[in-house]
């Protein structure tokens, strides 16, 4: 639940990118800082065993959140 906050950094990139908008510094300064202190608040203090196959399994998991978040921030923009 951590790297779905992506989302708001996802859709003003998409934004800029497809809407050719642009962003101010202070604006984007403020995303960065706004998804990073909800990242900061959602954290849990998880401890893993070390295995090999949890690390993939997180692996795979992070790509599929990042994936979910790109997806998520253009359909937004785009529609």
């Amino acid at each position: 639940s951590v790297l779905v906050q992506t989302k708001l950094l996802a859709t003003a990139g998409c934004a800029v990118l497809i809407l050719r908008r642009s962003i101010k510094k202070v604006q984007l300064i403020s995303l960065v800082l706004l998804t990073v202190g909800v990242m900061l608040c959602n954290m849990k203090d998880d401890k893993s065993s070390g295995k090999q196959d949890a690390e993939m399994d997180t692996t795979k998991g992070i790509i599929a959140t990042l994936s979910i978040a790109a997806c998520s921030g253009f359909a937004s923009v785009y529609t």
